[in-house]
């Protein structure tokens, strides 16, 4: 496992990254917890075929502040994609939380 940092339009991520030809890419809603935390349970059971990438968005988990004024949700889904091509991950599942409470 290697966690780092990828710049992106919207500023730089913090990643984890385990690599595999798959990998099953996990993003966080907005929290303080890292993605890497959030997903703990499934990370450590995976196939040994299947790796995996977590994002921490900007201004959470161990990603740096950014100011996101003027910043949408299309934003963050072209921040993903950059992560995604700079790493070279074509085949991926993407898993998503979100935290909602009823």
């Amino acid at each position: 496992m290697k966690r780092f940092e990828v710049s992106t339009e919207i500023g730089s991520l913090s990643v984890t990254y385990q690599k595999q030809k798959k990998v099953l890419v996990c993003l966080n809603g907005a929290g303080l917890l890292p993605s890497y935390e959030n997903f703990s349970l499934i990370l450590e059971k995976p196939p040994p075929t299947i790796g995996y990438l977590t994002i921490d968005f900007p201004n959470t988990g161990r990603s740096p502040i950014h100011d996101q004024a003027g910043k949408n949700l299309d934003n963050l889904a072209d921040a993903v994609y950059e992560v995604l091509e700079e790493l070279g991950i074509s085949e991926y599942i993407l898993c998503a939380h979100v935290g909602v409470e009823f």
